[in-house]
């Protein structure tokens, strides 16, 4: 079932009540670029419900949900490590969990069911087949030095952040989208009235501002395999296993599309100097027409 965004940019809880049926089985939130989800409630929905938490946190890693890393927070959660995110080796991720059960079946599935490894306890778990995604050992060398860089990284992206965002707002009169965790936001949204400011903001600013709507791997209603309940064969569809329609329709989640062309992202920009992207974000305020304060340094910002 798709469930709604809110103004954060993430899953809506009070939209998942509503989604809930019999037929549910788990939550999955997705930590999207950078924006953390309320992760609070959707414990409580949970818990309430007897349902499972399987973070998407692919585009968050690194982040912490006060105090507790994204990913670690539900029964089970995945990482990416393409080009595109925090940390990568072009391609491939992780997945975490502390459900011994879980963690059995899913390195059994990576490791074409890892059945004659010596090592494995498969904590009283069926053999299953599986198939073959396993990292090398020169992407975890890769992986293992840039974990060394990721915390410094997301510390110079909150400063990034804070800093861009109080001449976004103060300066600019712009608005933000409400953060779950204010105190590590590291991902930076400006949110407009219409969906031709917000065109108007990102053809105005090419360089470090998109509009999230034009990014159309993560919209919905460019999923067409999904909207329209195709797989790669009818005996493998799941569809036509739950015995009941489902509803993936484009209309599904109006209220988000309405939020997603409203919103522009802005790159925070952690590998060029604070100064640099301070500029930027005044030079932001000065292409909307508003007067370019009188600028002023903290040294104590790199």
């Amino acid at each position: 079932m798709l469930v709604e965004i809110d103004q954060s940019l993430t899953i809506d809880p009070a939209d998942i009540l509503r989604k809930i049926t019999p037929n549910t089985r788990a939550i999955i939130p997705v930590h999207m670029a950078n924006v953390v989800c309320d992760m609070d409630a959707i414990m409580q929905i949970a818990r309430d419900h007897n349902l499972l938490v399987i973070e998407d946190a692919c585009q968050a890693v690194g982040l912490t949900y006060k105090g507790r890393k994204v990913g670690t927070i539900g029964d089970a959660g995945a990482y990416s490590f393409n080009q595109f995110k925090n940390i990568n080796v072009g391609e491939g991720g992780a997945i975490v969990t502390n459900d011994d059960q879980l963690f059995a079946r899913a390195r059994m599935y990576h490791d074409i069911g890892a059945v004659f490894r010596g090592h494995l306890d498969n904590a009283n778990a069926p053999l299953i087949p599986g198939i073959n995604l396993k990292a090398s050992q020169i992407q975890g060398a890769m992986l293992n030095v840039q974990l060394k860089k990721l915390g410094p990284m997301l510390r110079r992206m909150r400063q990034r952040y804070e800093a861009m965002a109080d001449i976004l707002t103060s300066r600019g009169g712009l608005r933000l989208i409400p953060q779950h965790d204010p105190a590590n936001a590291a991902g930076l949204h400006v949110v407009f009235d219409t969906e031709e400011e917000a065109r108007d903001f990102a053809a105005r600013n090419k360089r470090g501002v998109h509009r999230v709507y034009d990014s159309s791997r993560h919209v919905y209603t460019f999923w067409q395999p999904i909207l329209e309940q195709r797989t790669v064969h009818p005996k493998l569809n799941p569809y036509a296993w739950a015995a009941r329609p489902m509803d993936y329709s484009p209309k599904a989640c109006p209220r988000s599309l309405d939020i997603l062309k409203r919103t522009c992202r802005i790159t925070v920009g952690e590998n060029y100097p604070l100064v640099f992207m301070r500029y930027m974000a005044r030079r932001m305020v000065k292409d909307r027409g508003m007067p370019l304060a009188p600028y002023t340094t903290n040294p104590g910002l790199t």
